[in-house]
């Protein structure tokens, strides 16, 4: 994916509305997290995140990444905060 001109792997996490709450997506996004570092380590990951969905920015906070709020932009539901590792200074 590319945000703002750079290219960059999108952890992207979505689950049953049953398995909510029970910590499977921030077990899941830090594992991913790990093997991204593990595999392809020269690839920024980020994660998109709708600022009222207060449990995605704990998955997202979990795995790892950093917010990064001058990257924050229009995602296809209105405003995407966006957190990030490893980005270029």
């Amino acid at each position: 994916m590319d945000l703002h001109r750079t290219q960059v792997l999108h952890l992207f996490y979505r689950s049953a509305t049953s398995a909510w709450g029970q910590g499977f997506a921030g077990e899941a996004a830090t594992k991913v997290t790990a093997w991204v570092s593990r595999h392809v380590p020269d690839l920024p990951l980020i994660a998109r995140v709708r600022p009222a969905n207060i449990a995605s920015r704990r998955v997202a906070i979990r795995a790892g990444p950093t917010r990064t709020e001058h990257l924050d932009g229009a995602g296809y539901a209105g405003l995407d905060w966006i957190y990030a590792s490893k980005l270029p200074n």
